[in-house]
């Protein structure tokens, strides 16, 4: 199970939608004021709950939890992406 490639897919898919995004995705930056998605996650039977963390310049922003279905983790991947993204693109 791989979820963190599965979110970098997704936020890379929001980030390319050209002009209807509102956030650029890049894999790696050195860059105090670019934002960071990090957490951990727990597995119980079929179900997974997801700590998330934005960070910036090594700072915690914004914190959230969510949860889903190990048969469902494209879908997962998709809710964190876009409530990450979601958050960044308000901010701005």
């Amino acid at each position: 199970m791989n979820v963190s490639r599965m979110i970098n897919l997704q936020l890379n898919e929001i980030a390319a939608r050209g002009t209807d995004s509102k956030i650029v995705y890049v894999t790696a930056t050195n860059s105090p004021e670019a934002f960071a998605l990090t957490g951990r996650y727990e597995v119980k039977e079929n179900s997974l709950t997801v700590k998330a963390n934005v960070k910036q310049n090594k700072e915690i922003k914004y914190r959230f939890e969510i949860s889903g279905t190990k048969d469902k983790l494209k879908e997962l991947a998709a809710d964190i992406s876009q409530k990450a993204a979601a958050w960044a693109a308000e901010i701005k």
